[in-house]
């Protein structure tokens, strides 16, 4: 790797991990970074197959396009890189002299997570376990990581089903980083690669993100502010927690989680009329609780915008809402409104 995009590299990866940063500076660093990516890659973007979602028993994976866009989402690469990379620095606290190792499921052509954090760490270090679902992005990160000279930091490498894949040796790895998820855990299949990955490490590994959290809420969409046009969901009120995917809940679901369509236990949410006032819309809010300080909240990122369930007024307002998540092809959370 020549010393023009290993400092491009590590200036990105600074830039990342910053407590205080300002917007453009986070967004030329975004823009830094991505224009690096592509021209490592050379990846054609106008080739059909490279938009193709590969579909399976417990969620879809998303094709290699999608997947390399999502480096274009500045708050969801800034916290996730800065979690992780505060999770090794306290990882390597707890375990001094020891290489820690990252089993990174999902890393999609670019390894995005993992890239700069490789730039700040060395080999002796940190080492990655590597898996990736679709060919085309197991093929295109590995080529990566071979061009800049980061293949040592890499103790496998796995084209393969996260949500069915056995770990060798797993009392070795101190961090999961997953992230293979949309808005309310819906689509992809975050929750059933965390149930497969997660029982087979020791018991205090770190989980990243550390929470995902789905919430019943109530929006008002229709709130314009001065200077800044319309702008929509610009007010929330978060009812109820109805689904919390961390370490808690894989450990009191993982024995009954493999049976087919596995559905968890209902929540019903009650709803007072007078909980409504200005809103006009119910909805499920995601709140992702990365690691320490880290986290994303409602519409800061692509991942934790609301999904919107139904317009709701004081003359038509369900008296409850009865939620469940569903693991199947199509995982979602489920949700029934009782009148």
């Amino acid at each position: 790797m020549n010393n023009k995009i290993h400092n491009s590299l590590k200036r990105v990866a600074q830039i990342l991990i910053l407590h205080e940063w300002d917007y453009k500076q986070l967004t030329d660093a975004i823009l830094e970074y991505k224009d690096l990516l592509n021209s490592l890659t050379n990846l054609d973007f106008d080739q059909p197959e490279l938009r193709e979602n590969i579909y399976k028993d417990h969620g879809k994976a998303i094709g290699l396009e999608w997947a390399a866009r999502c480096v274009d989402d500045m708050m969801r690469t800034k916290f996730f890189v800065n979690g992780l990379y505060e999770a090794i620095i306290d990882a390597k606290k707890s375990f001094p002299g020891k290489r820690i190792t990252i089993l990174y499921a999902g890393t999609g052509p670019y390894a995005t997570l993992a890239l700069p954090t490789m730039a700040l760490f060395s080999e002796d270090e940190i080492e990655f376990i590597c898996l990736e679902i679709n060919p085309l992005s197991y093929n295109s990160v590995r080529n990566l990581i071979d061009k800049l000279g980061f293949s040592n930091y890499v103790r496998e490498f796995h084209n393969c089903d996260a949500t069915e894949f056995k770990i060798s040796n797993p009392e070795t790895v101190d961090i999961l980083l997953c992230e293979c998820l949309q808005h309310a855990l819906a689509r992809e299949s975050q929750v059933a690669i965390t149930f497969n990955l997660l029982p087979q490490m020791k018991e205090d590994v770190v989980l990243i993100p550390q929470s995902i959290e789905l919430n019943l809420a109530l929006l008002n969409t229709t709130i314009t502010l001065a200077g800044e046009g319309n702008l929509n969901e610009t007010r929330i009120k978060k009812i109820k927690p109805v689904f919390r995917l961390d370490k808690d809940l894989v450990n009191r679901h993982k024995s009954d989680f493999y049976i087919d369509n596995y559905r968890f236990p209902n929540i019903e949410t009650k709803l007072n009329i007078e909980d409504l006032n200005s809103a006009n819309m119910l909805a499920i809010s995601t709140d992702i609780h990365i690691y320490g300080k880290n986290s994303l909240s409602h519409n800061e990122s692509g991942l934790t915008i609301p999904k919107m369930l139904r317009s709701v007024s004081k003359s038509d307002f369900p008296s409850a809402v009865l939620t469940s998540y569903l693991v199947n092809k199509d995982p979602e959370l489920i949700t029934e409104m009782i009148n």
